[in-house]
């Protein structure tokens, strides 16, 4: 924050703000003891995002060889190249420069919820294996040794700021999710017909 201009009465309101922090967990009538919170930010409050994206702002100065595009913390990258072989190399060059940028900030990369989905013209269609990258850390000192890490897998569809992109770009994944969820709603609707006036129908 002090890098970032915040200083003076700010910069100590907000480490009032984080500092000594603590958490409960609550089961029926249980309550666990407090635990202290060395690190993060609290759920739930507008600061807390707010300081989350102060903290990972510099991460989109970072030397990367794919395009990055970041909202909050949900974060794509984007690559043009002419085979999936180039496609790999440059992918797994940015995995490790991040993995890095990761472990000097104390986060680290869920490569289980990360997903590669692969956009490319049918003329130049090629028939591999779907992608498969090894979220290799910076202890990993030989990339083409498999140190079983976990692996960001190509997938076919992504949900990205709630839209649901499929490698087409058909809608046609996006518009069955939308299909499901509005059935689900009618027919919760059609069920509380008789039990609700009408304004209250309106309202839900």
């Amino acid at each position: 924050m002090n890098n970032a201009g915040i200083r003076g009465v700010c910069n100590k309101w907000f480490a009032s703000f984080l500092a000594d922090r603590s958490q409960q967990v609550r089961v029926g009538d249980a309550l666990s003891s407090k635990r202290y919170s060395s690190c993060g930010v609290p759920q739930g409050s507008g600061l807390s995002a707010e300081s989350f994206l102060i903290y990972i702002n510099d991460l989109c100065e970072g030397n990367l060889i794919g395009s990055l595009t970041a909202f909050a913390d949900d974060t794509a990258l984007s690559y043009c190249a002419e085979t999936k072989t180039q496609l790999t190399q440059m992918i797994t060059s940015d995995v490790r420069r991040l993995n890095l940028w990761f472990q000097i900030n104390s986060l680290e990369i869920n490569a289980k919820k990360s997903k590669i989905i692969v956009f490319q013209l049918k003329s130049k269609a090629e028939n591999t294996q779907p992608l498969a990258i090894p979220s290799h850390t910076d202890k990993c000192k030989n990339l083409d040794i498999d140190y079983n890490c976990d692996r960001i897998e190509e997938s076919e569809s992504v949900k990205y700021l709630g839209v649901i992109i499929d490698s087409k770009l058909s809608w046609a994944h996006h518009i069955q999710k939308l299909r499901e969820e509005l059935r689900v709603t009618c027919r919760k609707l059609y069920f509380i017909r008789k039990l609700c006036p009408k304004h209250l129908l309106r309202t839900l």
